[in-house]
């Protein structure tokens, strides 16, 4: 949805250490790993379609 690339990176991995350390497995903490990936691969998740 977001094209953000993940080539470089283990998303499941990632996705449920984020969950975890954070103690929670929300539809909030799920955007905050969504937006914290996009500023790491430099992708622009705000820009208008």
């Amino acid at each position: 949805h977001f094209k953000i690339n993940t080539s470089k990176v283990d998303v499941r991995r990632e996705a449920l250490a984020w969950s975890m350390e954070r103690g929670a497995r929300s539809g909030r903490v799920a955007w905050q790993f969504i937006v914290d990936l996009a500023a790491r691969t430099e992708t622009d998740i705000y820009k208008s379609k």
